[in-house]
């Protein structure tokens, strides 16, 4: 970009936080959430290995993966994708469009996306309903992620951070209801999608 131009950086394409709207309501069952496409660079294979982790703790967690099927080169292979989810005894919803009951259903929203994103609608989403999200420190992830304050980043390709904040999250009430607090308002302040767009026209 020359040093003449003029540019801005959106904070995303914005959440509709009245459709994505609190949601106080927790499943009684831990629940750790992943949606994402099926592909190799959204940081699969760490939630895997980050669920084998807590699946030899014996810890009661519920697992979800949410995905769309994918073809192309960077596509993961299904059936090994799908070997997987059964190992370990992860409930796999493909291809839904009901994306807010998911997340409602849900108590804490993962991406261990190891490459950088744009600003992910998954996590604009679930932090509009008020859920903590814990992904990595990437660009992207980063700008919906406050470190302790409504998730945690953690390290590229680190099934041990994900495993363990999974854990923290898990075992420390207080600090959960306000890490939901938190995500929601955070979606209101800096996301809100009338706020992005008035963002957007007024620098075009």
């Amino acid at each position: 970009i020359s040093k003449n131009c003029k540019f801005f950086i959106m904070n995303g394409s914005g959440v509709n936080i009245k459709k994505f709207d609190y949601n106080k309501k927790f499943p009684k069952q831990f629940t750790v959430l992943m949606i994402s496409r099926i592909i190799k660079d959204k940081g699969i294979d760490t939630y895997f290995e980050a669920i084998e982790i807590l699946r030899k703790k014996n810890i009661d967690i519920k697992f979800v993966f949410c995905g769309q099927t994918h073809k192309g080169i960077d596509s993961y292979n299904f059936n090994n994708f799908k070997k997987k989810i059964k190992k370990l005894d992860i409930e796999l919803i493909l291809n839904s469009k009901k994306i807010k009951n998911i997340i409602s259903g849900s108590s804490v929203v993962v991406l261990p996306s190891p490459y950088r994103e744009g600003v992910p609608r998954s996590l604009l989403e679930a932090i509009s309903i008020g859920r903590p999200v814990i992904g990595t420190k990437v660009p992207g992830i980063k700008e919906v992620i406050r470190h302790s304050w409504n998730g945690y980043l953690i390290k590229k390709n680190s099934a041990k951070d994900l495993a363990n904040y999974v854990l923290k999250l898990k075992g420390d009430k207080k600090n959960y209801k306000k890490f939901c607090f938190n995500s929601r308002k955070l979606a209101i302040n800096k996301f809100e999608v009338n706020k992005v767009n008035e963002v957007f026209i007024s620098n075009i």
